[in-house]
């Protein structure tokens, strides 16, 4: 395993809020609060904007709050008061998809917009949102790179990923098309 992986993750909220409090016992939790501590024990970095954090403030568990804490102590906190890309948030908004999913798309498009500016990994529990984003890689070409995270998922192995080095594969990514490489 490297010593210093330093990859930049955007950490959508509904992953701060699933530790639940430190003797839960659900594999969910257990899961979530394992790939956090793999965050900080891999030298990994969570990026941060004042919209991320003041959703994390809204919703996250104790454990997270505590992890949160740490990871600043020690620097793994790479702080943007706003990452913002408008003319990715058109064609977001262009996109020909019905208005609860334009709106559920739009609420999340700043955890993509952040890790376009960044390391381009996004680690989120929200499928139904993972799965519009990556439909709407046919029409957003720069959304096609971006590797999608799900730690509460088991076949995702998300912190043993995390523990071996971040490893890009192609079957995270956004615009996977499930065909294998060159296919």
């Amino acid at each position: 395993m490297p010593s210093k992986i330093r990859m930049r993750l955007v950490i959508d909220t509904s992953v701060v809020q699933a530790p639940g409090p430190d003797h839960a016992t659900d594999e969910r939790p257990k899961r979530c609060r394992d790939f956090l501590d793999a965050v900080y024990e891999v030298c990994c970095r969570v990026v941060v904007t004042d919209k991320i954090l003041g959703q994390w403030k809204k919703h996250w568990s104790r454990f997270a709050q505590r992890w949160y804490r740490i990871m600043s102590q020690h620097g793994k906190v790479v702080y943007d008061h706003e990452i913002s890309d408008p003319a990715l948030q058109a064609k977001v908004r262009a996109l020909d998809v019905g208005k609860k999913q334009l709106r559920l798309m739009l609420e999340d498009t700043f955890l993509i917009e952040a890790a376009l500016a960044t390391d381009r990994i996004v680690v989120s529990l929200d499928d139904e949102v993972h799965n519009l984003f990556r439909a709407a890689c046919q029409t957003i070409a720069e959304m096609r790179p971006i590797l999608w995270v799900n730690p509460a998922r088991p076949e995702e192995e998300a912190a043993k990923w995390l523990r071996k080095g971040v490893q890009p594969q192609d079957q995270r990514r956004l615009g996977w098309d499930g065909r294998a490489p060159g296919g």
